[in-house]
Parts: C-alpha cells; structure tokens; sequence
C-alpha cells in the first residue's frame, strides 16, 4: 500500500467508496449519492484553499480508501480549525488502512502552520472510528444528542479533538 495525493484518476475509486458509505453505513448523513461531478468539486474545493486530499492504493493503483480535511465552520475565526473524514473499501477495513490515512492527515496538519486543531465528527454509533481516533491522540470534546436522522432513524454525534498545533502532540 502507498499513500498518494489524490487526483482526478482515484476518482471513480473516492465515488465508490463514498457511495457506499452513503448507502450501507451512518457514517455520512445523507441518504443522496454523489456523481462524480460532486466528488471532483469537492476535491478541488479542497486543494484550492491548500488542503489534502488524499488516497491509499494498493499495486494496481486502486483505491484502497481516502482521507481529507477542509475548513471548519467556514469563518475566518474558525481558520485553525480543520475537519476531517477518512473512509475505507469496505473489503479492506479492518487492516490498518484508516490509521494510516488518519496517521498522513495528522503529520499533513501538523506540518501547516495555519493549523492548531483538527476535529472528528463521528456517528456516535461507530465505535470503531471512536476507537482509531482515541488511539492517535483525540479526545472526546461533546456527544450531541439526535442531531440528524438517516433512514428515519435519529442520529447521535460524537465530537473528537486532536491539538495539531506541534508534532509532539
């Protein structure tokens, strides 16, 4: 496995990914599919304001799963403050793919001096992310009681903090 920056060639792979979530899992709160025009925007939203997108591949080049960040909140008081998300094929989850996207993202905000904290959003229903995000240094800031409903279903979210601000965090 090798982890990339992405570009408009893993981006069938990030739709698939994505959709899928969107379809089999709480892990997005939407029940809408991406195309791939939405996928591209969002990819190049994030680039163009000087974030990551990135993927990790296997020896064929196909995506394995992708992770990113972009802005929190969208005002500039917010601007040391990213948001993150990092999804994995499901035929691979379980073998350290996650951690070692999460793993990038953390070492990426770390090394942007812009950046002092990264959040994790999570479906408080997912205690395998609560898990990963706890191994690598975030900790629990807030659980907000059914915020959103998927599939008729009211939706609780878990709010995780990483200090990024230094690499010894």
């Amino acid at each position: 496995m090798k982890i990339v920056n992405a570009a408009e060639p893993h981006l069938a792979g990030i739709l698939e990914i994505f959709n899928t979530a969107v379809r089999e899992t709480f892990a997005v709160w939407t029940e809408r599919e991406d195309t791939l025009n939405d996928r591209r925007a969002w990819m190049l939203k994030c680039q163009s304001n000087g974030f990551p997108v990135i993927v990790a591949l296997d020896v064929q080049n196909a995506v394995l799963g992708y992770a990113a960040y972009g802005s929190f909140r969208g005002k500039e008081g917010y601007d040391i403050t990213v948001e993150h998300s990092v999804y994995v094929a499901n035929h691979v989850q379980g073998k350290g793919i996650g951690k070692a996207l999460l793993t990038e993202l953390i070492v990426r905000a770390q090394a942007d001096s812009r950046l002092e904290r990264m959040v994790a959003a999570i479906d408080a229903g997912n205690p395998v992310s609560e898990k990963l995000h706890a191994a690598l240094g975030f900790e629990k800031e807030g659980y907000m009681r059914k915020v959103a409903k998927k599939w008729d279903q009211h939706r609780d979210l878990l709010i995780m903090t990483k200090d990024v601000s230094s690499p010894n965090t």
